[in-house]
């Protein structure tokens, strides 16, 4: 499940290579879908989120 939904984010349009905070990011809820650990998912949803805003706004 976790390689379809990398394949959807990778293709999803952003023109820019992702920073390297931006990866480590998706690397630790990737992750975290594997282990099938959806608290630590959702964290870092929001993790991604805060730092979307604050390093890319």
């Amino acid at each position: 499940m976790s390689g379809v939904i990398a394949q959807q984010w990778a293709t999803s349009g952003d023109r820019r290579p992702p920073c390297a905070a931006c990866q480590d990011i998706k690397r630790t809820w990737l992750r975290a879908l594997d282990a099938g650990d959806r608290p630590q998912a959702e964290a870092v949803i929001v993790a991604m989120g805060l730092h979307q805003r604050a390093a890319h706004a």
